[in-house]
């Protein structure tokens, strides 16, 4: 459970703002390292894992409210359907994100051989709530029915959406925070990490001006 969410949120949403003017000023830096291809190669590692990080805090954010409401008394039956849908739906578009960039976590760890093992764990861990969630059948099919997109047959969205149950997506919510917890913490460590490699290019920027 959640002891305070409106602290957690603000906690999340400065660090949201935090990565963003990190990213900005990373992209004028590599402006100015556009002609020094290793320079550019690493601010490029760099950005994407700021973008990971930013994708993993928005994804918590979406959470925590969605999580905030359900846990509040006397919910309607549509205020529950919306509040299910969308949480399944964060789950869903979260985890085909971080897939996607999963290819550049690999390459990473081998780049950080310290890193690999823990690597080795987030990519068990995920696999594991996927099999907990029924990732590619149960979320994918809320998501193709009743909230990414809506089946034709309105019985079928109908139904669907009806036998959505506030504690089991609940649970399914609350394990998802902590899968995206895990998920921070490793790509907070890769951040590091790369801050040692980096951590000349912002006084080595006034040099090639």
């Amino acid at each position: 459970m959640i002891d305070d969410y409106d602290k957690v949120l603000v906690e999340n949403q400065n660090d949201l703002d935090s990565i963003r003017e990190l990213i900005d000023d990373f992209l004028k830096i590599k402006l100015i390292f556009v002609n020094k291809n290793k320079s550019t190669e690493l601010v490029n590692e760099y950005l994407l894992t700021l973008n990971l990080i930013g994708f993993l805090i928005t994804s918590k954010i979406d959470i925590v409210i969605i999580f905030k409401y359900l846990s509040k008394k006397n919910l309607t039956n549509a205020e529950s359907n919306y509040f299910n849908k969308k949480g399944y739906l964060v789950i869903y578009e979260v985890l085909n994100t971080y897939n996607k960039l999963n290819q550049f976590l690999k390459i990473t760890s081998k780049i950080y051989p310290e890193l690999k093992n823990h690597h080795n764990k987030i990519t068990f861990e995920v696999s594991k709530f996927k099999l907990l969630v029924n990732f590619d059948g149960y979320i994918k099919d809320i998501r193709n029915t009743v909230s990414g997109h809506f089946n034709s047959s309105f019985m079928i969205h109908y139904d669907t959406l009806n036998e959505l149950h506030n504690e089991q997506s609940k649970f399914h919510f609350l394990m998802f925070m902590d899968l995206i917890n895990e998920i921070r913490n490793y790509v907070n460590e890769l951040e590091k990490q790369q801050e040692l490699v980096l951590k000349d290019l912002q006084t080595l920027k006034n040099k090639y001006k």
